[in-house]
């Protein structure tokens, strides 16, 4: 099943953008699922119990950041958001960053297009008014283990 971006998931990638371009943690960290944060903090725990005594948890979420940002550093500025999201399931799927050629336009050749794919999941949750709310979220680091 393949749609349209839709501007949760759009401004979910700017924000990603956003983060990576000004080096902010909090803003990046926002943008993950709980899953993904849940990762992060449960790696810290386990390297914090392992030996690391004198690891932080802010030095850890940097790490993890910095991470996400290799994936970027030599790309950056260079793709742009394809405008359909190639969903799994009704609550996964994967955006596409898609290189563009050296003119700024989409490249339309087959061979050459390179994309960086963004996991997303629906992460759902209850209001205190019990409502189901759902927010599309990034699942950056889950999605590769």
């Amino acid at each position: 099943m393949e749609n349209k971006i839709q501007p949760q998931q759009l401004g979910l990638v700017s924000d990603l953008m956003k983060a990576i371009d000004n080096d902010d943690v909090e803003l990046f960290l926002e943008t993950l699922c709980r899953e993904d944060r849940s990762y992060i903090y449960g790696a810290f725990k386990a390297l914090q119990s392992n030996g690391y005594e004198e690891l932080t948890l802010e030095n850890w979420e940097k790490e993890s950041f910095r991470k996400i940002k290799e994936k970027f550093k030599d790309n950056k500025g260079d793709y742009g958001v394809v405008p359909q999201v190639r969903y799994h399931d009704k609550l996964t799927g994967d955006i596409f960053l898609q290189k563009a050629s050296k003119d700024g336009s989409p490249n339309i050749e087959e061979t050459e297009i390179k994309y960086i794919t963004l996991p997303v999941i629906l992460q759902t949750s209850l209001t205190e008014d019990d409502e189901i709310v759902g927010e599309w979220k990034l699942s950056l680091f889950v999605s590769e283990a």
